[in-house]
């Protein structure tokens, strides 16, 4: 079974956070005559556990969220290994990775389509899984969006 986890960044301080993932409607809305929620009525939330010694309480920590920047993980790797990432950095929905394949290499985002994650090849759309071994993650579109810019 794959891991399903998120992230996203802080509302409060723009830092990354990674767990689950929950969006909260934070009014209730009456059923008399009201319209649906609007979007703003909403707040998207990672959620993490905190750390705990045996046998004492496991508190949560919940962090607020941009909701733009949320993103799953794809349930891959990058092919780079480094100290940091001995097993290649995770894959996100909106990432930014490049692509290298014999001398070409090909810049693309990350996204989800119709039940998979898939990165644009010469401007279409294939599964991410096809350039497992050959992708390293650059970057992501919310602090790097330039490198789309640039490269494709």
């Amino acid at each position: 079974m794959r891991e399903i986890k998120f992230r996203g960044k802080r509302k409060d301080n723009g830092e990354w956070v990674y767990g689950g993932f929950h969006k909260h409607l934070a009014i209730t809305p009456s059923p008399f005559g009201a319209s649906k929620p609007r979007e703003d009525d909403y707040i998207y939330l990672i959620i993490k556990s905190g750390f705990s010694d045996w046998n004492l309480p496991k508190p949560i920590e919940i962090h607020e969220v941009i909701h733009e920047t949320v993103g799953e993980f794809t349930g891959m790797r990058d092919s780079e290994r480094t100290e940091k990432y001995p097993e290649g950095q995770e894959i996100y929905e909106g990432d930014i990775v490049s692509l290298f394949d014999l001398d070409e290499e090909e810049i693309s985002e990350v996204v989800f389509h119709e039940g998979s994650f898939c990165i644009y090849e010469d401007s279409v759309l294939v599964p991410l899984s096809n350039w497992v071994g050959n992708a390293k993650v650059v970057g992501n579109i919310y602090s790097h969006p330039k490198l789309l810019e640039t490269k494709m």
